[in-house]
């Protein structure tokens, strides 16, 4: 699920918690307390009550994830099954010190797997909370055409004025008014549609086109299609193809745009959260 948190009203905003001070036992406690909470899976009518507390239980999650990959993929098995297989004797990959190359790959890939998905979740609570949606009017679904099938696809957060708190439609109105300019083909849209991805990484010709029929999708919701990457680092030729039909933001233009339509910077939360961190980063310097 997303780690919604189905809570009173808090100060969503408000990054201090006791997340930061892991000392304090009746802090940690009450952290434990609402963040178990939170990781009750929502209901399609659930509205996101408290960004913080669902943000971390989302964190908390993927940290524990990355932080188990070492008994779930114990390195002594890994080694073990190694031995007596003749490939790998005869390159030398039955050596303990290929073995640990190999398991610090697959954690290399682990953190990068779970820090996407967190970052995809997160960035859906960021939205649901700040302009007071429920998940099914969010994530809508739309028929996109696939290898001559079609599909049915899940948007990853679809923002039309006319259903989002009325206290937020100005701010989204200024951002559409401002990006739908910068479309190859202009129109008069009511909102932003979003696909958010950690990376594109391949010049896929089957995902490519199956983003444009996205894009027109969202489009036809009336909505701006924003396809949103939190790494710089994309596949150069499938970008300057998706341009055609989308808004495309990458990197801190992603975290920008984020801050801008929720005033929730997701790297401040994070830097926030450097005690929860802390682990992870230990066992990379190991």
């Amino acid at each position: 699920g997303w780690g919604f948190a189905a809570l009173p009203p808090a100060k969503p905003l408000n990054f201090a918690s006791s997340a930061t001070n892991p000392g304090e036992s009746a802090a940690v406690r009450a952290l434990t307390e609402r963040t178990n909470m939170a990781k009750e899976r929502t209901k399609p009518k659930e509205r996101v009550l408290d960004v913080i507390a669902s943000l971390d239980a989302a964190l908390q999650y993927h940290i524990g994830m990355i932080l188990s990959y070492e008994k779930r993929n114990s390195i002594d098995e890994l080694h073990a099954s190694h031995q007596g297989d003749p490939v790998f004797e005869l390159f030398g990959m039955t050596d303990l010190a290929f073995t640990k190359k190999r398991w610090a790959a697959g954690f290399a890939n682990s953190c990068a797997t779970n820090l996407g998905r967190f970052t995809d979740k997160a960035t859906k609570i960021i939205l649901a909370g700040a302009f007071n949606i429920t998940p099914i009017t969010l994530l809508k679904k739309v028929n996109i055409v696939a290898n001559n099938r079609t599909e049915t696809e899940e948007t990853d957060g679809v923002l039309l004025v006319d259903e989002v708190d009325s206290k937020t439609v100005a701010r989204l109105k200024t951002v559409t008014n401002r990006l739908k300019k910068q479309l190859a083909d202009p129109f008069d849209a009511k909102g932003l549609g979003f696909e958010l991805r950690g990376r594109y990484g391949k010049n896929d010709d089957t995902l490519i086109q199956k983003d444009e029929h996205m894009a027109h999708a969202i489009r036809e919701l009336g909505a701006v299609p924003v396809l949103a990457t939190f790494s710089t680092n994309n596949a150069r030729g499938a970008i300057a193809r998706l341009r055609r039909s989308w808004v495309v933001v990458a990197g801190m233009e992603t975290i920008n745009l984020l801050a801008e339509l929720t005033e929730v910077n997701l790297v401040d939360y994070l830097k926030s959260r450097e005690s929860m961190l802390a682990p992870v980063k230990a066992l990379l310097r190991t």
